[in-house]
C-alpha cells in the first residue's frame, strides 16, 4: 500500500517531468510535511526548486536530502553544482569528494573535481587532481585535455611510461604536434634512454608543424648521441644471426614473390600475383629450394605457397606491402638486420610508425613475428656482450602489443640471469670476508654487467631490482660485518649506475644512502679539531693529524697522553701531550705549555682525548691485542708482555727481582696519572707506568681488565 508522501512524490515526478513546475514544487513540499525524514520527498522537492529558482535556492533542500540518504552520491553531485554556482567553493569541493567516497565511478564528481582543484590551486590540490584524473581514466572517461593533463602529471613524478600512455592517447584523437613533442620528452628522457623513439616522435611533430623550432633544437641535440652509436655499431661490421636463422619469424611476400614495383597493394591485380607466383615455384623446383633473389633463403613449396597465400586478403597484403616499403623494417624481420634501431641522421620510418600507432589491427598483425624476432636476435646481441649492440636494439622501434612485450625478451631472460652469477657470489662472501670498491667493480665490469644492466628496459626490473638488493647486501655488509660506513655508502653509490630507469629502485638506493649519511655524521660526532700557535691539531674518524704530520687511524698503533699541573713562583702552568705512532716510530707530538686559562685549555685537550677514545683507541687495542697472542714479546715501559703473562723487575734487598704474573692474576688501575698493575697472589709484584711518557699504558690497562671479565 502507498503512503500519503509516496503518492505527493510521484505526483511531484509526473508534474515536473510534464513541464508543470509550480505545481510538482507544490505537490514535493506536501511530501516533505507528510513525511518530513523522508529523502526522496526532499529530493524531489530539490528538483522542483532547481527547475524554478536556481542552484543557490536548491541548496538547503539537497542539504536536507543527503543528510537523510548518506549514501545518495549523485545527491551529493547536485549539491557541489549548487554550491559551485552559488561561489561556495570550499564546500563544492567537500560535497564531490563526499560524492567519490561513496561511489569511486562517480565519472561527473571526478570531472567537476579536475577543474575545481585546478581552479582552486591549494597546496594539496595537484596531488588531489592527480589521482581525480587516473580514477577517470581507469573509468576510461578522461577527455582529451584529461588525457594531456594526467600525461603532464606522470612526465612530472618521472612515471614515463604512463606519460606516453595519456600522451599516445591524445596524440591517436588528434594528430598534435605537441603531443608528439611530449612523447619525444618522455622517450629522451635518462630513465628511458628511447632515442631512435625519441628522434621518431620529434620528427612526426615537425611533419605535422614544420616551423615546430623546440622541435627542431631538441632533435638538432640528440641526433649527435644517435649518430655516435650508429657509426659505432656499423664499424663492428658484425651479423647477429647466421644465415639458418634468417627468415625463421617472417618472410615478406613481396620480396618472395619478386614484386618490388608495386606502388598500390589493393590495385595489384590476381593474375600479376599467379605470374609472379609460377615463375618463384619454378625456381624452387630448378634449384632445390633456393631463390635467387633472397640470399640465405632456402623454402620448400609448402611454405612458399602459405606465404603467397596470405596476399588473397587485401588488408594483409597491404601490412606485408608496408613492411616492404620499408627496408630496414623487412631486413630485420627476415634477417635480423639490426640497422632498422640505427637512427637515420635525415628520415625516420614515419609511414609505418603512424600506421602502427594509429591502426590497432596494424599493431596486431605484426606484433607476434616482431616479437619472436627481437627475442632471437636481442638473445644473440647479449651472447655478444657488446654494448652498444645492446643498446641500439633497447632504444626504441619496438613495435608490438603490451601483450607481446614479454615475448620480445624471453631468451634475454634466461641470459640475463646468469649474468648476475658473479654478483651473487660476491654477496655470499661479503659478511665473511671485507669488500672492496674494487672488487665489486670488476665483477660488474667483465662482460659488462654492470652497464648491461643499467640498459635494461622496465621487462628487466625483477632483475635489476635483484642486481641492487646483491650491491645493497654487499654494502650492508661493509657496514655491519666489518663496521665501514664510508666504504658501505662507495658500494651503494655502484647501484645508482644501474638503476637509472626505475624510480622505485633509485628512491630505495636514496633512501639507504641517506640512513648511511646519518650514521656516518653520528659517526663524526666526536671528532676533534684544534688550532694552536698557526698549527691544526686534529683526530677524525680516518686521520690524526699533528701539525704537519699525519697518519690513518687504521695504522696507529702506540698512543700516549696526559696533563701535567704544576706551579712556577705564583705562577700555574699545565703540561699537555699526546704522541701517537705506528711499531717503529712516533709522529711529530702534540705538546704544549699552558700558563692562561688552564680550565678552558684542559677542556679543549679532553675533546681531543675524547676523539682519540672514539676512533683509535679500539683499534691500538685490537693491534695490541694480536701482537701479544702471536707471541711477539712487547714492551710496556718497565713492562714486557707476551700471550703467558707480564714480567717487570722489582728491587729486593739485595738486588732485584724478575717477576712473571699471568693475566688470570693481574689487576690494573688509574691512580695520579699512572697505571698501576698488581698480582693479586703476590703482593710484592707491583709496577707502575706513567700515562703521558709510556707508550700504550692505557691500553695495556684495559686489556688486563678485560682479561677479568
Amino acid at each position: 500500500m502507498t503512503s500519503p508522501a509516496e503518492e505527493f512524490v510521484a505526483k511531484a515526478v509526473e508534474l515536473r517531468e510534464a513541464g508543470r513546475i509550480d505545481e510538482a514544487l507544490i505537490a514535493a513540499r506536501h511530501a516533505t510535511k507528510v513525511d518530513p525524514e523522508d529523502a526522496n520527498a526532499w529530493w524531489q522537492l530539490s528538483l522542483a526548486v532547481l527547475a524554478k529558482d536556481g542552484q543557490g535556492a536548491a541548496v538547503p533542500h539537497l542539504k536536507k536530502t543527503v543528510e537523510l540518504a548518506p549514501g545518495f552520491a549523485y545527491g551529493w553531485y547536485r549539491l557541489g553544482l549548487a554550491y559551485k554556482n552559488s561561489g561556495m567553493t570550499n564546500e563544492a569541493v567537500a560535497a564531490w569528494e563526499r560524492s567519490v567516497a561513496e561511489d569511486s565511478a562517480r565519472a561527473d564528481s571526478l570531472k567537476a573535481l579536475v577543474d575545481i582543484y585546478a581552479e582552486r590551486e591549494y597546496s594539496s590540490d595537484k596531488e588531489k587532481r592527480f589521482e581525480a584524473l587516473k580514477a577517470l581514466d581507469r573509468l576510461d572517461e578522461l577527455t582529451m585535455s584529461g588525457q594531456h593533463h594526467l600525461g603532464v602529471a606522470y612526465y612530472e613524478k618521472n612515471d614515463f611510461h604512463n606519460a606516453i600512455r595519456m600522451f599516445s592517447k591524445f596524440a591517436a584523437t588528434e594528430r598534435d604536434h605537441s603531443a608528439y613533442f611530449n612523447i619525444a620528452l618522455c622517450y629522451a628522457s635518462e630513465m628511458m634512454g628511447q632515442d631512435a623513439d625519441a628522434v621518431d616522435a620529434y620528427r612526426v611533430a615537425l611533419s605535422i608543424k614544420p616551423d615546430y623550432l623546440r622541435a627542431k633544437e631538441n632533435l638538432d641535440l640528440l641526433l649527435p648521441r644517435t649518430q655516435r652509436l650508429r657509426s659505432s655499431v656499423l664499424a663492428l661490421d658484425e651479423h647477429l644471426l647466421p644465415q639458418d636463422q634468417w627468415y625463421l619469424n617472417y618472410i615478406n611476400p613481396f620480396e618472395l614473390l619478386n614484386l618490388d614495383d608495386v606502388d598500390n597493394p589493393f590495385d595489384l591485380e590476381v593474375k600479376d600475383i599467379q605470374r609472379a607466383k609460377k615463375l618463384l615455384l619454378q625456381e624452387i623446383d630448378l634449384e632445390d629450394g633456393r631463390v635467387e633473389w633472397m640470399p640465405g633463403l632456402t623454402i620448400d613449396r609448402s611454405r612458399a605457397l602459405k606465404v603467397i597465400d596470405e596476399m588473397t586478403d587485401p588488408l594483409v597484403r597491404y601490412n606485408h606491402h608496408l613492411v616492404f616499403e620499408c627496408k630496414p623494417l623487412c631486413k630485420f624481420l627476415s634477417r635480423g638486420d639490426i640497422g632498422f634501431f640505427l637512427v637515420d641522421p635525415n628520415s625516420s620510418p614515419l609511414q609505418f610508425l603512424e600506421e602502427v600507432q594509429t591502426d590497432e589491427d596494424v599493431l596486431k598483425w605484426i606484433s607476434k613475428p616482431f616479437a619472436s624476432q627481437f627475442d632471437l636476435v636481442f638473445t644473440k646481441a647479449l651472447d655478444s656482450r657488446v654494448v652498444d649492440l645492446i643498446e641500439c636494439m633497447l632504444g626504441g622501434r619496438r613495435w608490438v602489443t603490451p601483450q607481446d612485450e614479454d615475448r620480445c625478451f624471453e631468451g634475454a631472460l634466461r641470459q640475463i640471469d646468469r649474468l648476475l652469477d658473479p654478483l651473487r657470489e660476491a654477496s655470499n662472501l661479503s659478511e665473511k670476508i671485507r669488500p672492496t670498491v674494487g672488487q665489486v667493480v670488476d665483477v660488474l665490469e667483465k662482460g659488462n654487467v654492470g652497464k648491461i644492466i643499467g640498459l635494461l628496459p622496465v621487462a628487466f626490473q625483477k632483475i635489476q631490482s635483484e642486481a641492487v638488493s646483491l650491491v645493497r647486501s654487499i654494502s650492508i655488509d661493509a657496514y655491519n660485518h666489518h663496521s665501514d660506513p664510508d666504504l658501505a655508502k662507495e658500494i651503494l653509490l655502484i647501484s645508482k649506475k644501474f638503476a637509472t630507469r626505475s624510480p622505485s629502485l633509485q628512491l630505495k638506493i636514496n633512501e639507504d644512502i641517506e640512513t648511511l649519511n646519518d650514521k656516518i655524521n653520528e659517526e663524526k660526532k666526536d671528532e676533534a679539531f684544534l688550532n694552536l700557535r698557526g698549527e691544526t691539531f686534529s683526530i677524525t674518524r680516518e686521520y690524526v693529524s699533528f701539525g704537519k704530520g699525519k697518519m690513518k687511524v687504521s695504522d696507529v698503533k702506540t698512543i700516549r697522553w696526559g696533563t701535567v699541573h704544576s706551579r712556577q713562583g705564583v705562577t700555574d702552568m699545565l703540561v699537555i701531550s699526546m704522541v701517537i705512532g705506528d711499531w717503529s716510530s712516533n709522529m711529530p707530538e702534540f705538546k704544549t705549555t699552558v700558563f692562561n686559562d688552564l680550565d678552558e685549555s684542559k677542556k679543549l685537550f679532553e675533546s681531543l682525548v675524547k676523539a682519540l677514545f672514539a676512533y683509535v683507541l679500539p683499534h691500538v687495542v685490537l693491534s695490541v691485542k694480536e701482537k701479544i697472542e702471536s707471541n711477539s714479546p712487547l714492551r710496556f715501559g718497565s713492562v714486557v708482555a707476551d700471550k703467558f703473562g707480564i714480567k717487570f723487575t722489582v728491587p729486593g734487598w739485595f738486588g732485584s727481582k724478575e717477576i712473571h704474573c699471568p693475566w688470570s692474576r693481574l689487576k690494573s688501575v688509574i691512580e695520579n696519572g699512572e697505571v698501576v698493575i698488581t698480582d693479586g697472589a703476590n703482593s710484592k709484584a707491583k709496577v707502575s707506568l706513567s700515562l703521558p711518557d709510556v707508550d700504550n699504558a692505557f691500553p695495556l690497562h684495559m686489556i688486563i681488565n678485560s682479561q677479568q671479565k
